[in-house]
């Protein structure tokens, strides 16, 4: 009879302990983003003196770092593009 009434009130015990330790075992973790925020840096605009128009052949003329600037900015857009898609996948 005792042995009955021991384990009545052991098995309550041992039921809300395998649960704890089951609910404490399916925990997920964060995710971990490995890759940095990418910033962008904004082209600097040239001084009107830098920029030429031909009116014959409609052409506008700019400098060449002019243009590395506008490169190294798409790069910079393409590398935001990818860390935004990135982040947005590994939140679903």
């Amino acid at each position: 009879m005792q042995k009955r009434k021991k384990l009545r009130l052991l098995l309550p015990v041992l039921t809300a302990l395998v649960l704890t330790l089951l609910s404490a075992a399916c925990v997920t973790p964060s995710p971990e983003y490995s890759c940095g925020i990418p910033a962008v840096v904004f082209p600097v605009f040239p001084a009107p003196e830098c920029v030429s128009f031909d009116e014959e052949s409609s052409l506008v003329s700019l400098p060449l770092w002019y243009w590395e600037e506008i490169a190294k900015y798409k790069i910079s857009v393409d590398a935001i593009e990818i860390y935004l898609y990135r982040l947005k996948h590994t939140e679903e």
